[in-house]
């Protein structure tokens, strides 16, 4: 799939490097830190959130050599819920050894993308990207990888 990428892990269960990888749903307080994220966003832009409201978003942020941490959160968030909205998956807590992440996860399965980071990577790369094509891209890539049977339930 050009231009996405993706953490993934084994039916075995385990993460990169062979820690255990966990997966879980989000707390009250991840739940918090969420909406409060996607309410940055939504005032950053002065819209609700959707494509477009995600894009310029985007594009804006792009222009700064080091975004606050917070905004570029607030972006990969977004960037995630776009990827809901067209998929109907579900936000995730994802850990392994490298860190904890909110993510987007296809329902009842390990497999999930991690937004913040692909946006993050997107950002140090200074990669101008159509959001809603990747979204698209990444749902559809998500999709292909839950019907396998590689990837074990949760």
């Amino acid at each position: 799939m050009a231009g996405a990428d993706f953490e993934l892990r084994s039916e075995r269960g385990r993460g990169r490097g062979g820690l255990d990888l966990q997966i879980r749903s989000l707390n009250p307080s991840e739940r918090a830190a969420l909406n409060e994220a996607l309410g940055l966003a939504v005032r950053l832009v002065d819209r609700p959130t959707g494509a477009d409201a995600v894009q310029e978003l985007f594009d804006s942020v792009l222009e700064f050599d080091d975004p606050p941490e917070h905004v570029v959160v607030a972006l990969g968030l977004s960037f995630g819920q776009l990827i809901l909205e067209l998929s109907g998956f579900e936000w995730v807590r994802v850990k392994d050894e490298y860190g904890e992440e909110t993510c987007v996860g296809v329902n009842n399965t390990q497999v999930f993308c991690a937004p913040i980071s692909m946006i993050q990577k997107r950002l140090a790369n200074r990669n101008r990207v159509d959001v809603l094509e990747l979204a698209r891209e990444t749902v559809s890539t998500l999709k292909q990888l839950a019907s396998s049977d590689e990837y074990k339930a949760r």
